[in-house]
Order: C-alpha cells, then structure tokens, then sequence
C-alpha cells in the first residue's frame, strides 16, 4: 500500500466515530496492487457529498426514508437528506395509512409533489395497502412508482374479475348518470365500461347481487342519440341508450383497475 492511501486508512480509522473525514484536495492511489488501492473504516454518509461503502450501495440504505401523514401528504425524512428535487432522484418507504386521495410527497420539507404511475396517472391512496414499500423516482415535476406497488387486491366489497379488474358486488342505489360517476370516484374507482361490465358478469355469475332485476348505469354513450348506456338487465349483454339528465336515475355498479 502506498503512502498515501496507509495515511487515509489511518486518518479514517482514528476518527471512526466521526465517521467520514473531509480532504481538502484530490486523493491519487498509485499502489500497483489493485486490493491495496481502497478506503478502510468508512463511516455512513452524512451529506450528499460524501462517499459511500459497497455494502450501502447494496442494501439500499440511502434510498430507505422514514414516511408519516403529514397534511394532505406523506412526508419524507431520507438521510442524508436531499438538497432538492433531482431528476433521477430514488427513494423507498413503507406506505402509511393513505385518504383516498391522490398522493403527494414532500421531501425533506422541500415542498409537495405528486406521485403518478408510469402512464401519468395520479396514485390514488386507497390504492396504496399500509405497509407497502413503495418505490418511486423523480422525473421532471412528479414522482413516478416504480414498483408493483399500488392496488394489487380488490378493494372491500369489490370481486376481481380478471387480474386488471374488480367490479362491486353490490348494485348501487339509483342516481342519475352524473351522481353515479361521482360517488365511483369517491370510492377511488369508476363507473364500469360496457366491456368491465360484460366480462364481469360472464365470468362471475352467481356471485354479484342483484344482477339482472334491473338496467345499470355504464360508462358508455350513444352519439347518435347523445345519451347514455345501460347494461345487463336481461342478461350480460343487454344493453340500451338511455337520457343522461338529472332526472333518469338506475342502479349501477363502480369498478377498481388493479395495476
């Protein structure tokens, strides 16, 4: 081992408990034995700037943060922490118990931003199960998950009718088409589509209530007539257009995509 490189070994072995050791210009190791040719001893990081081990790197210990609710968003404590938002940028936690809402995350203090799939799409909290890791990256303004970590299993009250899809099992009580998409939203879902609905009642026959004692409300329109669709009132693939005013109320049923 080189001078040199012995005297950092050294210097980073005596302040140990400082844990990294700032040096005021380039270090060159010249040893010709490549295993000779390290740093020993050095402590975590405690500042963007500062070197990290192979073993850090490995286990993801920088990219892990602490997550709480704080507000109308989960916010993140990394360490070291971040100087500002950086293309790039990767961090992990453990969901919190989210409202369901779109999620937001503030870093650090460093101000909100939103946490989309890779299609844009806001993730929505009630897609997020506490105690799922989720993993996200920075790109432009918005953090986008990485991981398979939004809705993988129905919601309560909802039976998956493919591995894309979970329709509710229960008709809804009749509102008007504009009522009906709202409340679907409320529940982080959505009115189901003519096909949702289709499949859904093929492949789950005798397991939703109420099916077929009444016409439901679908998200679909009739241009030609410009009004709304329902659907299976006789069987799967009744369907027919229908006044989409105040005043027309039906049933209908929400569907959740599982991403």
């Amino acid at each position: 081992m080189s001078r040199t490189s012995t005297a950092i070994v050294l210097c980073v072995t005596a302040f140990a408990a400082a844990g990294q050791v700032e040096v005021d210009r380039s270090l060159r190791m010249v040893n010709s034995d490549p295993a000779e040719r390290r740093i020993e001893n050095l402590g975590r990081a405690t500042g963007e700037d500062h070197l990290i081990t192979l073993g850090g790197a490995r286990t993801g210990t920088y990219l892990w943060s602490p997550a709480q609710v704080n507000g109308s968003s989960i916010a993140l404590q990394p360490e070291p922490p971040l100087g500002g938002y950086v293309p790039g940028t990767r961090l992990r936690f453990l969901a919190p118990a989210l409202p369901a809402a779109p999620v937001k995350v503030d870093v650090n203090g460093l101000g909100e931003r939103s946490v989309v799939h890779g299609d844009g799409l806001p993730l929505q909290g009630a897609q997020v199960a506490a105690g799922t890791v989720l993993d996200i990256q920075y790109m432009d303004t918005a953090f986008v998950v990485q991981s398979r970590s939004a809705r993988e299993f129905c919601p309560a009250g909802f039976l998956p009718a493919n591995d894309r899809t979970c329709l509710q099992v229960d008709q809804q009580p009749a509102m008007n088409f504009f009522e009906a998409s709202e409340h679907c939203r409320g529940l982080d879902a959505h009115l189901c589509t003519w096909p949702e609905l289709l499949f859904a009642c093929t492949m789950l026959t005798g397991q939703l209530n109420d099916m077929h004692t009444d016409w439901e409300w679908i998200d679909d329109t009739s241009d030609h007539t410009h009004t709304a669709d329902q659907g299976a009132r006789w069987t799967c693939r009744s369907q027919r257009s229908q006044g989409a005013v105040p005043s027309v109320t039906a049933p209908f049923r929400c569907c959740a995509r599982l991403h």
